[in-house]
This record gives C-alpha cells, structure tokens and sequence, in this order.
C-alpha cells in the first residue's frame, strides 16, 4: 500500500492511505509530499475503556473512511478537494512549500526557513487555491522586504503524476507573473528546471569572459616634447647624358698624283759662229717649243750673266 506524507515532525508524521485513512507513522526522514510504501504505525493508548477493543476501532474507522470516500466519489467533490495529490513549493529567500489536492486547494502550509516562518505566520490559506495563497505569499515577501525590483520567484511542483506536475506548475508560473506585473514590480517567476538552466549559462558565460587580474598601473613618465625635424629633400640625381659616339670620319685616301713625266728637251743645235769683229760668234739661239723646263727666272739670270759678261769685257 502506498502512503503519501501530509504532515512531518521531529517524532512522527502523519501519512494518508490509498483508503483515505490518516496514520501517524515514525519518521523516517519524510518529506511533505513524499510517497511511501513501508511506515512503522505508532501505536495510541487511549483512556477511554471504549477504545481498548482494537477490533472495534478498527471496524469504526474502517466504515467511517468508507462513508467518507463513499461519499465523496458520489458528489465527485471530496477526493478532489480534500486529499493531498502534490505540493508546490515556492522559494524567495524565505522558502514555503503547499500540500495541494488534485484540484489546487491547499490542504497544508510549511515553511523551510526561519524566514518562511515569518512569511506563513497567521496567514488564512486552508482549502484555498494554491495561486491566491501564492499571490498572498509574494505580496507579504514584498511588506517584509524579501522581495523586491528585479528578484526572483522559484516555484517547483510535485506529484507522481507528471501531467498534473507540468500543468500545476505552469500555470502557477503563469498567473504569479501577471500578479506581480499588476504590481508594477519587474520580479522574474521561473521554474526550478528554467532556474537550473540559467545558472548553468551564467557559469558558462563566466567561463569564457574570465579575464586576468589587471596589474598595479605605474606612473607614466611625462612626455618630452621631440625636436620636430625637418624633412631633409631627398637628392635629386641629375640625368646622366647618354655619351654620344662621334662618328669616326673614314680615311679619305689622298688621291695619288699620276706621274709626270717632264718633257724631254729637244737638242738644240747650236749655231755656227758668225765671224765679228771682236773675234767673237754672236748667235740667237731659237726658243724651245712647249715647256722646256726652265723658268723665266733662269731666262733673267742668263741675262744678267750676260751682262756681267759684258761688264768684265768692257
């Protein structure tokens, strides 16, 4: 037989049947909420002498519970309303945690903290839907100061039923946020799961962007002002002329003059002496034809030896 927690103490807690009994059971280290299967039942002693048959009291209890849930599953109300399906725990920094039935109502209300303690402190929340009494929880966060602009609102359901899981805790997401923008407060209502998640991202982000530890800056030395220089005019390469190679004039050869062969003198015969009276033979001699090879200066010469020749006579 299963057994689910509905409530826990530091001696015992008190469990609920798959009948719709509740038991009070050692505790072993439950949990509200918590489904078992193997309690230890703490024996009760009462004083009535009425209650020493425990057969008797059995066979009560027994047809009480069967009316009950008899009665129940008719009106298709009780079971619903009235026993604990899930809970739905709910963490700011105080943390509280709902025992809710299958149809939202809250059966329980406990707190995980010193702080949650004072959040659920005389707060009216039995067989009430588990969205009021959140909404309650978060507006009593904000009076105590737990919850303020840009805070978080962790809720986590759970149920052996994966679907009512998913939907109860959906739609707890869902409303509580609509709560809270009606509050013109920016809180962020997530999920366990959606929580997990973006710490994993958050690490992974840290991770990458770690940088190293930024060393002591040191006085910087004050700047001298450089001596601004001039740009030196890079030198200016003249064009080199091209050396032009003078024609070498080509050897004119001097014509050779032809030989000229000078004329031969006729022999001239001399005339005969012409008796005179000095006993000498004057005589003409006859000018040569052509160029005979002697200039006039010779001619002049004969000349004037022909007068020296007549000086000395005379």
């Amino acid at each position: 037989m299963k057994y689910l927690v509905i409530e826990v103490h530091p001696g015992y807690a008190v469990l609920l049947d798959s009948e719709g009994r509740f038991l009070r059971a050692a505790n072993l280290g439950y949990q509200v909420g918590e489904t078992v299967t193997e309690i230890v039942v703490m024996k009760e002693h009462s004083r009535e002498p009425f209650f020493r048959n425990r057969k008797l009291i059995g066979g009560i209890a027994a047809a009480a519970c069967f009316c009950l849930v008899s009665a129940g599953l008719y009106f298709g109300m009780y079971v619903p309303d009235y026993t604990a399906y899930g809970t739905l725990a709910m963490e700011i920094n105080p943390g509280v945690q709902m025992t809710l039935s299958r149809s939202g109502r809250v059966l329980e209300l406990h707190a995980a903290n010193d702080d949650g303690e004072r959040l659920v402190e005389d707060l009216a929340y039995k067989n009430r839907s588990e969205q009021v009494v959140a909404d309650e929880l978060a507006d009593r966060a904000v009076e105590l100061g737990f919850l303020s602009e840009g805070g978080e609102i962790v809720l986590e359901a759970a149920a052996e039923d994966e679907d009512w899981t998913e939907e109860t805790e959906k739609e707890a997401v869902r409303t509580l946020q609509e709560h809270m923008e009606a509050q013109n407060l920016e809180v962020q209502v997530l999920t366990r799961e959606e929580k997990e998640r973006k710490e994993e991202t958050e690490e992974e982000i840290q991770v990458v962007i770690t940088l190293p530890a930024t060393p002591t800056p040191t006085a910087t030395p004050t700047p001298t002002e450089a001596p601004e220089q001039t740009p030196t005019a890079a030198p200016t390469q003249a064009p080199t002329a091209v050396p032009t190679q003078a024609p070498t004039a080509a050897p004119t050869q001097a014509p050779t003059a032809a030989p000229t062969q000078a004329p031969t003198a006729a022999p001239t015969q001399a005339p005969a002496a012409v008796p005179d009276d000095d006993g000498r033979s004057d005589y003409e001699a006859p000018e040569p034809e052509g160029d005979s090879g002697y200039s006039d200066n010779d001619s002049d010469d004969d000349d004037n030896d022909d007068d020296d020749g007549s000086d000395d006579d005379d």
